[in-house]
């Protein structure tokens, strides 16, 4: 009795992961789909499920010069990916200052790629953009201070904030059934 209480227990988990990937493949499908009609192909894209589900679906397509696209996907979506641009336009130079900086690099391998630097009240910043989403992500570095005109490292702080978590939760319940709505900031 034990064992087929196992077997289906495998099963169900099986078919589970299998579906996750079936449809991870789909959304990854219509992003590149979409992102190809822009003109310009990311040099790397995510595509991960939303908090407790895997029907609503976020996708970060990042560029080389550090400037990112998010977007949502619903299985129940009936309009097509919605991209919200991030422009890194005044963080080239940013990168270029924090180049070499330890916690920046570390955090550039942890997030595969995926990460942006940013600066704020003097303050140099370096976030992974895998876990979360605009503007609220689990891992923020503070990592170098402005003095004199230059960036001098700091030992790295974890800033990451939530946010709102019940908008959040509501916003995640009414866009995974289909509802056209733009994220909560």
């Amino acid at each position: 009795r034990g064992l087929r209480w196992s077997q289906l227990g495998l099963a169900l988990s099986t078919a589970y992961l299998a579906w996750g990937v079936a449809v991870q493949a789909h959304v990854r499908g219509l992003a590149e789909q979409s992102l190809a009609a822009t003109g310009a192909p990311p040099a790397r894209l995510l595509v991960t499920p939303t908090a407790f589900n895997t029907v609503l679906w976020r996708v970060v397509a990042m560029y080389p010069d550090g400037s990112y696209d998010e977007a949502f996907h619903s299985l129940l979506d009936t309009h097509a990916l919605r991209w919200q641009r991030h422009a890194a336009a005044d963080r080239a130079a940013l990168r270029q200052a924090l180049a070499g900086v330890d916690a920046v690099e570390r955090l550039a391998r942890f997030s595969h790629g995926f990460y942006k630097v940013h600066a704020a009240d003097g303050l140099a910043r370096v976030t992974a953009l895998r876990m979360g989403q605009e503007p609220h992500y689990t891992f923020s570095f503070v990592v170098a201070r402005q003095e004199a005109g230059r960036w001098v490292p700091l030992v790295a702080r974890n800033q990451g904030s939530r946010g709102d978590i019940r908008a959040g939760l509501a916003w995640l319940w009414r866009r995974l059934q289909g509802a056209d709505l733009p994220p909560p900031r």
